[in-house]
């Protein structure tokens, strides 16, 4: 292999990494998720809201509660901090970002753990909803 082979070689290998370490993708916000039908029948907006609070809780986060219809979680791990605010209502909710650190969070866009993180929390914001709404 030429010098000059072996080099662009190595440039590539290097653009490569660089690009793999720096992974963003676009921020993934809730809105307007439906609450269960039977939860909204049965459990009025405070009842869904403690449901809500207390499964962030149960994944980590401390909650605070802004206003009525309104939670301020924050979540720490290792050198990261994620602030999410969730509005809830006994029809639905949402989730927005309202701020992150070592998140590589900009126009938009942040590190895939954080929307994984929001994920999980959905997913089980929606089944203790469903769970607490056959009881």
């Amino acid at each position: 292999m030429t010098q000059s082979a072996r080099l662009l070689s190595i440039s590539f290998l290097m653009m490569t990494i660089l690009v793999a370490c720096n992974h963003i993708e676009p921020v993934y916000n809730i809105e307007n998720e439906a609450v269960p039908q039977e939860a909204q029948q049965h459990m009025n907006a405070d009842k869904i809201g403690n449901v809500i609070a207390n499964t962030a809780l149960e994944k980590g986060w401390l909650v605070e509660r802004s206003k009525p219809g309104l939670l301020r979680c924050t979540l720490k791990w290792q050198e990261h901090v994620a602030v999410i605010h969730i509005k809830y209502s006994n029809k639905d909710y949402s989730i927005e970002l309202e701020s992150s650190e070592n998140l590589k969070a900009a126009d938009g866009m942040i590190h895939p753990r954080y929307n994984k993180l929001i994920k999980q929390l959905e997913y089980e914001i929606d089944q203790k909803l469903s769970a607490v709404a056959f009881k």
